[in-house]
């Protein structure tokens, strides 16, 4: 719980009210969170060869991108460049984009889509065979891959998980709620205490010992009242975060409909 101090000023408590752990395992990374991100990452840490742990708080299946219906944006065609596509982008930001941010994901756009392909994810093509890129609002030109029509995010869920469960230097643990991050003397990541539900060794709370850490656990759309955000999108790793002393900024931009990013 929240509390004030003398002054009136809000006191985020620096962890959770939970038992000690009752068990310890370890992995060079943990991955907290098995949406697109999540997943898209644990793979490629996985080929720089160290051992992948994701918690998932549900279903590995609960998440957002699942239900995501839109296509991906990535300058993809030979007449579009990712600096095309990072000017439409700030174009169509109207001067709220960190544009840094904005070129990372042009510049690196074409090749994560490609990663995707790769993975196995399966997009649309045109008579040629070629992906049928489509055009949406904010862009000027034909850059929107989609998969399945307006399953997009389905696929490439699909093809993820797949690709997760046939690599044995990952591990996928279910019904996991992550509590806090183990912060060492000096304020290093150390890892994480979970709670897992009916998970047989793993049960009750536990702790996760690792050097890396990546918080990969979606928004908060279901602060509000009104959302197509999925029931797990509570805000938990950002609150995590926060209660380990992490900076944080734009939480009042928020996205009340489900997107693959």
């Amino acid at each position: 719980m929240n509390t004030a101090d003398p002054g009136g000023r809000l006191v985020i408590p620096t962890s959770l009210a939970a038992p000690e752990p009752g068990w310890t395992t370890t992995a060079d990374v943990v991955v907290i969170g098995s949406g697109v991100a999540g997943l898209s990452l644990a793979l490629n840490i996985r080929r720089l060869g160290h051992r992948v742990l994701i918690v998932t708080k549900s279903y590995v299946e609960e998440g957002s991108t699942r239900w995501a219906q839109g296509g991906i944006a990535a300058a993809l065609a030979d007449e579009d460049s990712p600096a095309d596509h990072e000017r439409d982008t700030l174009v169509a930001g109207a001067g709220l984009c960190d544009p840094a941010a904005v070129h990372v994901l042009c510049s690196r756009g074409p090749a994560s889509v490609r990663n995707l392909i790769r993975v196995g994810a399966q997009f649309d093509k045109d008579v040629a065979g070629h992906l049928a890129l489509t055009r949406e609002g904010g862009h000027l030109r034909d850059r929107i891959a989609h998969a399945g029509g307006d399953a997009t995010g389905a696929e490439i869920f699909r093809a993820l998980v797949a690709a997760i469960a046939d690599d044995p230097g990952i591990e996928l643990v279910e019904h996991a709620l992550a509590l806090d991050l183990l912060l060492d003397d000096r304020g290093g990541v150390q890892g994480i205490t979970l709670h897992v539900i009916g998970e047989g060794q793993k049960d009750g709370v536990g702790a996760v010992l690792a050097p890396a850490v990546v918080i990969a656990t979606g928004g908060l759309g279901q602060v509000f009242s009104q959302t197509t955000n999925p029931a797990v999108a509570t805000g938990d790793g950002m609150a995590m975060a926060l209660r380990a002393g992490a900076d944080q900024a734009d939480h009042e931009l928020v996205q009340l409909q489900t997107t693959v990013k």
